[in-house]
């Protein structure tokens, strides 16, 4: 399977945050940080768009958690 690659720019800098366009007219923002050092207003960019199996797994178990938690509390 490959992973979708999303074009984009770094549109601007806005204080501490870096604003990037997709090609559809979306932004996003982004606190600016050592990330953005080496990059530029302007600069082409690629966003890859991967799942995180593991990353995935462990929200679950997370979010089951706090559930059972949760409701065992109401039955108390």
């Amino acid at each position: 399977m490959n992973a979708p690659f999303l074009p984009a720019v770094l549109d601007r800098f806005e204080g501490d945050k870096a604003v990037i366009r997709f090609d559809d007219g979306q932004t996003l923002v982004l606190p600016k940080n050592d990330l953005f050092n080496q990059y530029k207003e302007g600069d082409a960019l690629y966003f890859l768009v991967s799942p995180d199996q593991n990353l995935t797994l462990a929200r679950e178990k997370l979010a089951k958690a706090l559930l059972d938690d949760l409701l065992n509390k109401h039955n108390i």
